[in-house]
């Protein structure tokens, strides 16, 4: 076990800074290191011995810790700081923070909090009174109280680790996962184009003054323009005075009263970006453009400063088991995951925000291999009913989408429309994408009302409900005919649930269906995937209503089999990466059904080839599961 103490202030802290830029700064000073061999006992080192010590474990451990396994709370800062302050790479590492995501991501991660969740009586200090004390200005009490944080700190840590890791189901893969995801980190690569991302910054914040200048009318009660666009009380006075008389500011649960539904992910204040008048287009886009831009051109600031702090090299900031389903999010700052994708045709990212995208380049002599798998959720959803209409549509190459829109439409649909005249070309087009989206989107149980919503959201679309083309009840329709044309995979959302359910009522017994299997160990519901991965649901109940209840919520049978597919198709990726990194081909960035892999330019047409090959071989776990990929090169990330 090790835990590192450092120099904090008010100014110099993790929680404003990343952490490669915390531990690269000139003011960065250790003031101890805790440690524990085994079960030996908690040991705290001074600042002036860490050194020392360090040097005296190689001796006995190897340069790089090679014959033991390092354990800390938190790799990103204990592993960066042997890394980059002594060049200790260790070769067997488990953070303590992941394995506690692999029980349960969506709880709090702090050591304070999870100790004082599964440990009960183990508090954690406070590490507060260390704040601003560097290591030569501290009296001995003081030492001495950073000498029993410390120790406390290893020795909740050390309980943790015992408790968690016999959680952690498929460990050879899964801790060779958390180490990869760590190395991308560690050991960045890939190069930022920090001109660009400079002149990226600039054009953000111009089209910002450009959509607030737009609504430099509602100035008001000494406020600016974004001011108002960013008040929860003024916004909503100057926005009701612009829509049509008789329109109201839709509205939405609050806590304890109803609110303005004008947040970004609000159904209300979506269709509000596509409002016929034009002047209410306008300021609901100004409030947008005031939110998002700030956050966008930060995200290429935070980027910036982590490449500034290694030689212009990217730390991918990934966190491994961030979500529930097992798949990677986003840390410090920015998630690589998230850096926007083309979208239907209207309705796509805004170019500003895809081109972040561009900012991540090969290093001289390589270009990155991008390999995508298609459409990886709908078909582990067919796999996963039953459904072979689906399944067997993708292992014959069948277009599923114009299928699917040819039996809605009642005539042909099809994809390839470059000889057609235009109006038969934007027909098929917008035939088409309802295919598509009901493909790709049904398949978790959205109903009539949430895709209708979505359409009317969406530019493209609105205009053809506005004029009547489309209505209600043509999405209804569409509704109905997914769940008909597939009933495996309704009938699917019921079998979950009701397994679900079956053992939440009976503990001591278990469900299965195909690939699956359920159990109940004190209330946590285990549903083992067919990697033999487990998912965890801790504490579940039935309410009165018949509702499964458990820690972060409801759920029902159409909210577990989205996470049972995005869980399979993470557990694909994972394999995926695995296969690959064996092969000797260098994986620089991954994302949900995505892997980018560093190829030397000679070799390169070949090894994407390869790659390739690997994502379309199926685990002994899915011999029967159909897949399919799309690959490119490129000197730059792109979608």
């Amino acid at each position: 076990m090790i835990d590192f103490e450092s120099y904090f202030d008010a100014d110099y802290t993790l929680s404003k800074m990343q952490t490669i830029s915390y531990i690269t700064d000139e003011r960065f000073e250790l003031t101890g290191m805790g440690c524990q061999f085994n079960d030996a006992g908690e040991i705290f080192y001074k600042a002036s011995e860490v050194g020392r010590f360090l040097e005296l474990f190689k001796t006995s451990f190897g340069k790089n810790f090679d014959t033991v396994t390092v354990v800390v709370k938190n790799a990103s800062f204990d592993i960066q700081i042997l890394q980059t302050r002594f060049g200790i790479i260790p070769k067997y590492i488990i953070d303590v923070e992941d394995l506690t995501r692999f029980y349960d991501s969506r709880m709090p991660q702090k050591l304070e909090k999870v100790a004082k969740t599964f440990l009960k009586d183990e508090a954690k200090g406070d590490t507060m009174q260390f704040k601003g004390l560097h290591y030569a200005d501290m009296t001995e009490i003081q030492l001495f109280n950073l000498a029993e944080y410390c120790k406390n700190d290893i020795k909740l840590e050390y309980q943790l680790f015992q408790k968690f890791l016999p959680f952690m189901t498929n460990p050879k893969l899964e801790l060779w996962l958390a180490r990869h995801t760590l190395n991308l980190s560690l050991n960045p690569t890939l190069i930022l184009d920090s001109k660009k991302a400079a002149r990226l910054q600039i054009d953000m914040r111009e089209e910002l003054d450009t959509l607030i200048e737009r609504v430099d009318r509602i100035k008001q009660k000494g406020k600016t323009t974004l001011q108002v666009l960013r008040s929860t009380l003024l916004f909503p006075e100057v926005l009701q005075n612009e829509l049509p008389e008789g329109e109201f500011i839709p509205m939405k649960k609050g806590t304890k009263k109803m609110i303005p539904a004008l947040a970004k992910s609000d159904e209300g204040f979506q269709q509000l970006l596509v409002h016929p008048c034009q002047r209410v287009r306008e300021l609901c886009q100004a409030k947008q453009a005031a939110k998002s831009w700030p956050t966008h051109i930060k995200k290429i600031e935070k980027m910036k400063l982590a490449a500034m702090a290694c030689s212009g090299k990217l730390p991918i900031p990934l966190k491994f088991y961030g979500g529930h389903t097992g798949r990677w999010s986003g840390k410090g700052g920015w998630n690589p995951q998230n850096l926007g994708g083309k979208g239907r045709a209207g309705a796509a990212t805004h170019p500003l925000i895809r081109e972040v995208r561009s900012l991540l380049c090969a290093p001289s002599g390589y270009t990155l291999g991008i390999s995508d798998s298609k459409q990886i959720e709908v078909r582990v959803a067919a796999w996963l009913a039953g459904e072979k209409k689906i399944s067997d549509g993708f292992a014959k190459g069948e277009d599923i989408y114009s299928q699917f829109a040819s039996k809605l439409f009642g005539h042909t649909v099809y994809n390839d429309v470059s000889d057609d005249p235009r109006l038969i070309a934007d027909l098929m087009s917008i035939e088409r994408g309802f295919g598509k989206d009901a493909i790709l989107g049904c398949g978790y149980g959205m109903g009539t009302s949430r895709f209708y919503n979505n359409c009317y959201s969406n530019p493209s679309l609105r205009p053809l409900f506005d004029s009547g083309q489309f209505d209600w009840a043509f999405i209804d329709k569409l509704i109905k005919t997914y769940r008909t044309t597939y009933s495996k995979i309704p009938a699917f959302w019921a079998d979950v649930e009701n397994a679900f359910k079956f053992v939440i009522k009976y503990p001591g017994k278990e469900a299965k269906l195909p690939h699956l299997h359920f159990a109940n160990a004190h209330g946590t519901v285990i549903i083992t995937l067919p990697s033999g991965r487990d998912l965890y649901y801790r504490h579940c109940t039935i309410n009165h209503g018949k509702e499964i209840c458990w820690q972060h919520g409801r759920t029902w049978g159409g909210g577990l089999t989205e996470n049972l597919c995005q869980a399979v198709a993470r557990d694909l990726l994972a394999e995926w990466m695995y296969t690959i990194e064996q092969a000797g081909i260098h994986i620089v960035l991954h994302a949900h059904d995505e892997v980018v892999a560093l190829l030397p330019e000679k070799e390169a047409k070949g090894l994407l080839s390869k790659m390739g090959e690997l994502m379309c071989k199926r685990p002994v776990w899915a011999k029967d599961l159909p897949l399919g990929i799309d690959s490119q090169l490129s000197d730059r990330y792109k979608k």
